[in-house]
């Protein structure tokens, strides 16, 4: 009797366990879009490690073929070419792995004006506290000097956008929300149009301070005092083969991010964006097809800039195969999902995103939404509290001795 009692009781806890676990793999189902920090199941937890090729073994979400992933990565920020969108992934993908990012101290880019300022970024905690794993912020691209900050299996990425596009899109942002004064000072209905009748006239005497002037080539880092250059500049665009593995485009922006995708081993849910609404426009401009040709002259580096790099893009998505546009539709038909999703302010907490040839499944919670709908300063900023966080944790110094750490967390810049 005593007996039978026991058995009744053993069982009674057997079924209480198996509901248990049902119940938590309902609620923690596999394959989230972030694999954040905090999670301590190695489900979702993948350690930093020393080299860029990290090993997802069991974690693979492609379990014919587990692969790697590339976790070393300099992306060059483009002014107005689409920028924080790239930026929002790959920064969402080093929070989520607690890699060690190039951060500047304060505000959200290290210069518009120059190449690259150590001095101006916090402290490394990677192993080797030279190094950084990650960089995505304005800055002037020059390779020799950003490379010794990053291990050697670094890869670089940029991106341009059709240049009269990104020049009408500079010249409003930045005169109508920064107020630039040498764009603020433009008179008539339409700035645009008399800025394109002498743009010589009405350009800042310092080309660094232009964002009218060639600046998508000014940002990849060729010469001011060579603009008059194309022979010099066809060189340039050859040196940057070698120095760039993927320069993107923002008119094949999806078809560009499964490049990307595939070039660093990702997978399709580490490039999930959602559409940002652009800097509105308080006005309606138009534009003739003379005014076109005139900034096409005026902006001939960009035009070089951009039409080189985006043959290069078709050539590598005529090389990939009919498969390739049926993997992007795929990759498009998910995102519109998930941004639906995302814009929803009731229903479920999570979107389930079903398996494909091309992916595994994987879910979208609401806190990944949010990390979605982040602009620049609002990632850069979780990312730097982050970071700092990570460097009290190890005792590393950041700003000046005279300062408290709540002081150093609040003003690291100080």
């Amino acid at each position: 009797m005593l007996l039978r009692k026991r058995n009744n009781r053993y069982g009674c806890f057997v079924i209480i366990i198996v509901i248990l676990l049902v119940n938590f793999v309902l609620i923690f189902p596999p394959g989230p879009l972030l694999h954040w920090p905090h999670f301590s199941s190695s489900r979702t937890l993948i350690p930093q490690a020393q080299s860029n090729i990290v090993d997802k073994g069991n974690h693979s979400l492609l379990t014919s073929h587990p692969y790697a992933e590339v976790r070393h990565i300099v992306f060059l920020k483009v002014h107005k070419a689409a920028g924080t969108t790239v930026m929002n992934i790959i920064m969402r993908f080093a929070i989520s792995r607690n890699l060690s990012i190039m951060l500047p101290r304060t505000g959200n880019m290290f210069s518009q004006y120059n190449q690259l300022i150590s001095r101006k970024a916090l402290p490394s905690f990677h192993e080797d506290k030279r190094l950084f794993d990650v960089f995505c912020n304005h800055v002037i691209f020059n390779k020799q000097i950003m490379a010794p900050f990053f291990p050697k299996d670094t890869v670089y990425i940029g991106i341009v956008r059709q240049p009269f596009d990104q020049f009408v899109s500079a010249f409003v942002y930045y005169r109508n929300l920064y107020h630039v004064r040498y764009l603020v000072k433009i008179p008539g209905d339409n700035p645009i149009k008399t800025y394109l009748s002498d743009p010589v006239l009405y350009e800042p005497k310092k080309l660094p301070h232009s964002f009218t002037n060639n600046r998508m080539a000014f940002d990849f880092g060729y010469p001011g005092t060579d603009f008059n250059n194309m022979t010099k500049f066809r060189e340039f665009l050859q040196a940057l083969d070698k120095e760039i593995n993927l320069v993107m485009v923002v008119e094949l922006f999806d078809e560009s991010l499964i490049l990307m995708m595939k070039l660093l081993n990702w997978h399709l849910k580490d490039i999930i964006y959602i559409k940002r609404n652009s800097f509105q426009k308080s006005h309606n401009l138009t534009f003739s097809l003379s005014e076109k040709i005139i900034h096409r002259r005026w902006a001939k580096l960009d035009y070089a800039l951009y039409n080189h790099f985006k043959n290069i893009i078709i050539t590598k998505i005529k090389s990939a195969g009919p498969e390739f546009m049926h993997e992007v539709h795929n990759f498009r038909t998910i995102r519109t999902k998930v941004e639906s999703f995302c814009k929803q302010f009731y229903g479920s907490g999570m979107l389930m995103i079903e398996e494909s040839e091309f992916h595994s499944s994987f879910f979208v919670r609401r806190e990944d939404c949010n990390f979605l709908k982040l602009n620049a300063f609002g990632i850069i900023n979780i990312a730097r509290q982050k970071h700092t966080t990570r460097l009290d944790e190890l005792g590393i110094t950041y700003c000046s001795p005279n300062k408290t750490t709540v002081e150093c967390r609040k003003y690291p810049h100080l």
